[in-house]
């Protein structure tokens, strides 16, 4: 079954291009919220972000830009080449800093409750 791409391209996706639109979906919305999020909180507390937190923030754009890449192919050509190991822990690790309370967030919830 065709679906739209969520980008915004206006392409209608076959089944396997879908899917790898599907997992695009999921990091992209995990990278706005922890830009919106632990990003966001730290800016406005005055703290500064570390390069690691940029470069995991980075590297999840990365592979969302790749998996639209393929999806956006005839047929998600080159899907067999998503290195699905390393998207799937970068999920898992966007949904831990998303799901528990770090030191950037609870310094900014004291400083909104003060």
């Amino acid at each position: 079954m065709a679906r739209d791409c969520f980008c915004g391209c206006g392409r209608r996706l076959g089944w396997r291009s879908g899917r790898v639109a599907g997992w695009a979906k999921m990091v992209n919305e995990r990278v706005t919220r922890l830009r919106e999020g632990p990003f966001a909180d730290a800016e406005a507390a005055g703290l500064e972000v570390t390069a690691d937190a940029t470069r995991f923030l980075a590297s999840g754009e990365r592979i969302r830009d790749e998996l639209l890449s393929v999806a956006h192919e005839p047929k998600a050509e080159g899907a067999e080449f998503i290195d699905q190991r390393e998207m799937k822990s970068w999920i898992r690790h966007a949904k831990f800093v998303l799901n528990s309370p770090s030191a950037l967030t609870l310094e900014a919830q004291r400083g909104r409750l003060a």
